[in-house]
């Protein structure tokens, strides 16, 4: 059994180009399995450990794990207009994870030993990839996620931001919130992915991207991308990484 379920959306029906309006190409397991797909692309040429590569490809395919909330399911159905971020119920779903943790693999075709560390990077990238949380671990070794970067508990004993998933996995470290972007900009041009990705072939056209992508979300006001200006900087900043692979490409 997949831990996405078939009616599990990924995009409002407004937000998705009309060719691709159908229930397949807006659920949440097609939307999770391109993502995935286009970071296993983006990895190609890139010079890290085989490692490193399944644990960003595998938390490719679960970072949006936390839109299987109930409640956010509604709101991409129309069944509801309670706007949430779905990143803050990513740590719902941990057993769901674990329990799943040899099927998911299956489906990714990959090999990858459980570990409490790889499920900590896997849950980091969901609470995070858009740029406005980190995961937080209290006392009780119990995860958190928290927004306010500048404040200190004395019940937080350890985080992980996306800025040091940034540095342990560069120069990959941001494709995934590349990848999601890609994505997501393709449904909602009606355009397959494959073709978005060739065209980004140098630093300045996935900054004219970033910025043309935004603009728009940013115009329509889409309550699915709040928290843009965040996002975009996050973007940004992963243009290092992005730098490398596209030299890789060229060589």
């Amino acid at each position: 059994m997949n831990i996405f379920k078939p009616k599990e959306l990924a995009k409002s029906k407004d937000f998705v180009h009309k060719k691709f309006r159908d229930r397949d190409n807006m659920s949440l397991e097609q939307h999770s399995y391109a993502v995935f797909k286009i970071v296993t692309q983006l990895l190609e040429g890139v010079k890290i450990e085989e490692e490193k590569k399944k644990r960003i490809q595998l938390s490719a395919y679960l970072h949006d794990i936390g839109k299987k909330d109930e409640r956010f399911q509604k709101v991409l159905s129309g069944e509801s207009e309670n706007y949430l971020k779905h990143e803050t119920k990513s740590l719902n779903y941990i057993e769901d994870i674990k329990d799943n943790w040899g099927e998911i693999l299956d489906r990714l075709n990959l090999d990858l030993e459980y570990s409490d560390k790889v499920l900590e990077e896997i849950l980091t990238f969901a609470v995070s990839h858009h740029g406005l949380f980190f995961l937080s671990k209290n006392k009780e070794d119990e995860y958190e996620i928290k927004k306010k970067w500048t404040e200190f508990s004395l019940e937080e004993t350890s985080r992980i931001t996306l800025v040091d998933l940034l540095f342990e996995y560069h120069p990959a470290g941001g494709f995934i919130v590349l990848a999601d972007l890609i994505h997501s900009y393709s449904l909602a041009k009606g355009i397959k992915y494959e073709e978005k990705l060739k065209e980004l072939k140098n630093k300045k056209s996935i900054l004219e991207f970033i910025n043309d992508y935004f603009e728009e979300i940013e115009a329509k006001e889409d309550k699915e991308n709040r928290g843009t200006e965040a996002l975009k900087e996050i973007l940004k900043l992963t243009l290092g990484g992005v730098e490398r692979w596209l030299r890789a490409q060229k060589s």
